[in-house]
């Protein structure tokens, strides 16, 4: 089964000066890498990376084309590029199918060209590791009036996946109502990123049935317009824990 990882990356910069010349040497500028890439890994699965500018990353597994219950994991960590080196030392990798602990340390190691490629490998504390190629995909602008409509999908957590709606209103308002009785409905609010390709969004939870009730996650929503669909990461502070959405427009 094919299935789809997304990359969204925010980059901090990390470059050191040479030495010998009169002229500095331009150091490479964070947004060069932002943008959306697409491609896939050694394991089978497609690849999708939404590069940010701000400094996080986010590393969506599901599957292609949407379904239910489509997101399987998720890598979140901060990025730094250094010439073409781009890399996240204190990545995290969150298993929802079952494979594996739920949360484990990774590192992100890759190479890339502005414009045309992010490619390299994900390697746990282990050494075990899962590598990727892709290919630049654009940097479309986050768009209010285009994400706003009803998405169904599935919310995932480490321990449990629901069959869900996600309604998000013009001003952006998000409402999230979970199908199973005596299940978890939540709300929010999506803003678009200052730059580039996604939204900022945070959730709320505010019901004993909730397993983070009382409690507002942060994160990032990704619009894929192609799909008309959506992908959300909404994380704990400390990245113990948090809930993954995958949704399209019903037809």
């Amino acid at each position: 089964m094919k299935h789809v990882i997304i990359i969204a990356s925010a980059v901090a910069l990390a470059a050191c000066g040479g030495g010998g010349s009169s002229k500095s040497k331009a150091l490479p500028d964070i947004n060069e890498a932002r943008g959306v890439y697409q491609g896939a890994t050694d394991t089978g699965r497609a690849l999708l990376a939404v590069v940010r500018d701000s400094g996080e990353s986010y590393v969506f597994l599901g599957e292609k084309g949407g379904g239910y219950d489509a997101v399987e994991g998720l890598v979140h960590g901060m990025a730094s590029v250094s010439g073409d080196r781009f890399l996240a030392t204190s990545a995290r990798r969150f298993y929802l199918d079952g494979d594996g602990a739920p949360v484990v340390d990774v590192t992100v190691e890759a190479v890339y060209s502005p414009g045309q490629y992010l490619t390299g490998e994900v390697v746990n504390d282990e050494g075990d590791s899962m590598s990727f190629t892709s290919s630049y995909h654009g940097d479309a602008v986050a768009d209010l009036s285009a994400l706003t409509g009803v998405y169904v999908g599935s919310v995932d957590t480490v321990s449990d996946s629901q069959f869900t709606t996600i309604l998000i209103d013009p001003d952006g308002t998000l409402t999230g109502k979970v199908s199973a009785d005596e299940a978890c409905p939540f709300s929010g609010h999506v803003v678009p990123h200052k730059q580039g390709t996604s939204f900022n969004v945070s959730v709320s939870f505010a019901n004993p049935y909730c397993l983070y009730d009382g409690q507002t996650l942060k994160g990032i929503l990704y619009h894929e317009h192609a799909e008309n669909a959506i992908y959300m990461a909404v994380l704990k502070k400390d990245r113990t824990a948090g809930v993954f959405f995958y949704g399209g427009q019903p037809n």
